[in-house]
């Protein structure tokens, strides 16, 4: 069986996805998580990328940029050092070059890849995005990317939940946001899936969000504890990341800690859902203005809106939406895209001359691999990307994960039995945790090496999360899978990769 991936450009992460037998599999891009932002640091000689560029963006905002994906072309960016300014496509190739060097080294080596791009980078009757086509392209050839295909991320998007669509035809209303884009495609599914129409708003990202929420925290937390988080960069940098930490947290929880260290104590703030949500209602209120105008091109017949993963984290959108007009509304998996065209990469041939690599805006869904039976999904229920008790029903080919990540550690999974807890005994193999963390037990789940492959077992599923969902007695695990641990106060979250050196 040959195993396709799908990339997702997004520069608010981009995500990667597997298919290895008649599985789709998320594949992480960093160490710490399955997305990579699309920040690039430059300091005149070395280049960082991803997660690792977005922890400097606040300590050297003069050398790091979160622009180059959405600027791309032949100019000159903004980070000036050396005398040099490398062109926004220089930059971009580097976090390419990085996010494929992470996929080569995940121990599931793609033989053809096909790339989800935003629907205004291949709107191809404006020369702009003729250009950042050529460019990206130009980057696969340099890399040695083994492409079969450029797909709308939109509607690639749409490709895994078809086995649960019932009644065709009928309209898709999809919503994405980006760094610096919201972007809202008007998506007609029947005998195919066919992009429609593209609103794109220039003026609303996650950028934007995190610029609004950022100066209203830092407010609160100056006020509750006495400590001003703006003083030095590495102290924005640390609220920066915590607040990036409560947009994904407070997704599945009421309310969560801020915390920052002081020079004495650590300083703390609880913030709930609800108040980012206030935080963020005005700006809310300005993307359902923008869905509000894409639905104008939906005409009669039934319609759906769906969220992709990045727009159902955003506080408050969810609700917002909900009460805007009476329509169905679908929350897609993460990495929905990158999935669903992984499944098209499966009868797309490799192309001889990436010169010939189709651009694709309409996706003929009559294949059989498009249609597989899956497990259907009930309502607006998040999909699970969590592998059964069958071994049947495990892709075939795929590795075992070998390592398990904390905190940004890399610990090998050795041994017939790998424990997770408080209080492990020196000849036992596993991860110890602080006892400090109340919400986990002494031997809180166990990994046991089996025929079958890794057997994850837990007596205590209600603080206990397998891809953020909830943990029946008996799964497997398999590379890209997310464990969480605790409660909402102390979570941990681990992360299960495939390194085979």
């Amino acid at each position: 069986m040959i195993n396709t991936l799908g990339l997702e450009f997004c520069d608010e992460g981009f995500l990667a996805a597997a298919r290895v037998g008649e599985q789709e599999r998320l594949v992480p891009l960093e160490v710490d998580g399955p997305s990579s932002p699309g920040f690039v640091y430059f300091n005149g000689s070395d280049y960082l990328a991803g997660r690792e560029a977005e922890n400097l963006s606040r300590i050297h905002p003069r050398i790091v940029t979160d622009t180059c994906w959405d600027q791309l072309s032949l100019r000159s960016s903004i980070i000036s050092t050396g005398g040099k300014n490398p062109l926004f496509s220089e930059l971009a190739f580097h976090h390419l070059k990085h996010l494929w060097s992470r996929l080569n080294g995940s121990g599931l080596p793609a033989e053809k890849v096909v790339f989800a791009l935003p629907g205004h980078y291949i709107a191809i009757e404006d020369d702009e995005e003729e250009l950042e086509i050529g460019l990206i392209l130009s980057m696969a050839r340099d890399l040695k990317i083994p492409l079969a295909g450029i797909v709308d991320m939109a509607s690639a998007s749409i490709i895994p939940y078809l086995p649960s669509i019932d009644a065709r035809p009928f309209t898709a209303l999809h919503l994405d946001i980006h760094q610096y884009n919201i972007v809202v495609t008007v998506i007609s599914v029947s005998e195919e899936i066919e992009r429609k129409h593209i609103v794109r708003f220039s003026e609303l990202g996650y950028a934007h969000i995190l610029s609004e929420l950022m100066p209203k925290l830092a407010n609160r937390f100056l006020s509750q504890t006495a400590f001003d988080v703006t003083h030095d960069g590495k102290t924005e940098q640390a609220f920066y990341n915590q607040i990036r930490r409560l947009i994904d947290e407070l997704r599945y929880a009421p309310e969560c800690s801020l915390e920052l260290g002081g020079l004495k104590r650590p300083r703390q703030m609880v913030v709930t859902h609800d108040s980012l949500a206030r935080d963020l209602d005005t700006v809310n209120d300005s993307i359902v203005q923008v869905v509000s105008k894409a639905s104008s091109f939906v005409g009669d017949g039934p319609w759906s809106l769906f969220l992709s993963d990045r727009a159902s984290r955003v506080p408050g959108l969810s609700n917002k939406l909900e009460g805007w007009k009476d329509c169905q509304i679908i929350h897609l998996d993460i990495a929905s895209a990158a999935k669903g065209c992984a499944t098209f990469a499966v009868d797309a041939p490799r192309v001889e001359s990436l010169d010939q690599t189709p651009v694709i805006t309409q996706i003929p869904i009559d294949e059989s691999v498009f249609v597989t039976p899956n497990s259907k999904r009930e309502g607006n229920a998040l999909p699970a990307d969590v592998a059964s008790d069958s071994k049947e029903s495990r892709p075939k080919a795929q590795p075992n994960p070998t390592h398990i990540v904390f905190e940004g550690i890399s610990i090998p999974l050795v041994g017939d039995h790998f424990i997770i807890g408080t209080e492990i005994d020196n000849d036992q193999s596993g991860l110890r945790i602080s006892s400090d963390n109340k919400a986990i037990a002494k031997q809180h789940c166990h990994i046991y090496f089996t025929r079958e492959g890794l057997k994850f077992e837990t007596e205590y599923t209600d603080t206990t999360r397998l891809n953020k969902l909830p943990v029946a007695n008996t799964q497997y695990l398999a590379t890209g899978d997310s464990i969480t641990l605790g409660n909402k106060e102390q979570l941990v979250e681990l992360l299960l990769i495939h390194n085979p050196s």
